[in-house]
């Protein structure tokens, strides 16, 4: 979750319900993209799931759209819960930079195996770089599949 142009300003990761965001209403495809609705509720797949992919509008602490218009670079990390080792450490694309959109596409390995993970997001500003969300982390299930 972040607005603003100045790192004084940036604050935190908090994505938005499916519902009620612009990120859902963006989206180029129903099925192609989901918005991560909440820290709280996992994002859910199958292993070998590539699809949805992984959709995050970030914003400030009072709610508003972080403006990533002068971000450089995003980048998602994923481990498994309670790991120290990034299973996915790769860039992101920005959906909508105004309004705070970002898009992670699984990969490969990505998901293949069943689990529950932490995400989070790298923002890279010209000043340095910011964590999303500074504290806590999203959450990704992974279900075995048959």
């Amino acid at each position: 979750s972040w607005r603003g142009t100045q790192a004084s300003e940036r604050t935190f990761l908090r994505p938005a319900a499916v519902a009620s965001s612009g990120c859902g209403r963006r989206r180029a495809a129903a099925r192609a993209s989901s918005c991560y609705p909440d820290r709280m509720t996992p994002f859910p797949l199958k292993v070998g799931d590539l699809l949805p992919r992984y959709r995050a509008e970030l914003t400030n602490a009072a709610g508003q759209p972080l403006d990533l218009t002068t971000a450089t670079a995003v980048t998602f990390k994923m481990r498994a819960k309670g790991g120290t080792t990034a299973k996915v450490n790769a860039a992101a694309v920005f959906i909508d930079r105004p309004a705070g959109v970002v898009e992670y596409a699984f990969t490969g390995t990505d998901t293949d195996t069943a689990g529950d993970f932490d995400t989070l997001f790298l923002i890279t500003w010209p000043d340095g770089p910011q964590t999303i969300p500074p504290s806590g982390f999203g959450f990704i299930k992974i279900e075995a599949s048959f």
